[in-house]
């Protein structure tokens, strides 16, 4: 759980333990990069955005290599509340919602994997697929994960985009950034609001298993529409010590 503390702080993932854990009660965050009416810093460890593999891929995404993305398939090797946050975080990243989150969640019928998340503006994302992230757009697809880049055609990452193509926030050292932040105040490549928005997309999937039931989230408010069974699987109670209200 997050606290707030007098020095800038890396809290370990998952960030928050529920899907709603990283705010004390609706549109008043708890765990922003910066403590409210301070300028402590807040930073979730996420190494992966400090890897040139995935953002070249945002930044071949984002300059329309693959057409109109349509969707994203996420291979989790492991716990899907554990190594799931590291692949999903990527994913919204890429599709500009790495500060919000889907709208419905579906989960198939049986089975560990399958399930879909649709965005706001259209775009499907699934639980299940080659490890990684697979971006599929109307004109190609490209994969990537910690030990590969790779497009469909080849042709996509071949030819290097422009210097006016937009780049994503430059960082080649998630810890390096971290401490040049520190010194600089300025936020940090990944926020400890974009750590809780990874970390409850994979709290959704499990809801969504659970229930195996079509599920409609508000990201803004980030509580399930008119599901009185969902809404009580948003959050959990704390261990005595541990409370916190507005919950």
């Amino acid at each position: 759980m997050l606290r707030w503390t007098t020095t800038p702080a890396i809290p370990a993932k998952p960030s928050p333990y529920s899907a709603r854990h990283a705010h004390s009660r609706p549109n008043q965050p708890i765990a922003l990069s910066r403590a409210p009416s301070s300028s402590r810093l807040r930073r979730t460890s996420r190494g992966r955005w400090g890897c040139n593999r995935f953002r070249s891929a945002v930044e071949f995404i984002w300059a329309g290599r693959i057409g109109k993305l349509v969707t994203v398939r996420v291979g989790v090797g492991g716990s899907l509340a554990d190594m799931g946050a590291h692949h999903f975080d990527i994913a919204q990243w890429a599709l500009e919602m790495d500060g919000s989150g889907p709208t419905t969640i579906e989960p198939p019928k049986e089975g560990s994997s399958g399930l879909k998340f649709t965005y706001a503006n259209g775009i499907e994302m699934f639980h299940g697929g080659p490890g990684g992230c697979t971006f599929e757009g109307t004109e190609g697809t490209i994969s990537v994960d910690r030990g590969h880049l790779k497009s469909n055609p080849a042709e996509i990452l071949k030819k290097p985009l422009s210097s006016e193509a937009r780049q994503v926030y430059p960082s080649s050292n998630h810890r390096r950034n971290w401490l040049d932040c520190v010194k600089s105040r300025k936020d940090p490549i990944c926020t400890a609001e974009t750590g809780h928005r990874a970390a409850s997309v994979c709290h959704l999937a499990n809801i969504g298993y659970k229930l195996r039931r079509k599920l409609t989230w508000d990201p803004a408010k980030e509580h399930f529409v008119n599901d009185e069974e969902a809404n009580k699987l948003v959050t959990r109670k704390a261990r005595a010590g541990w409370e916190y209200s507005g919950v």
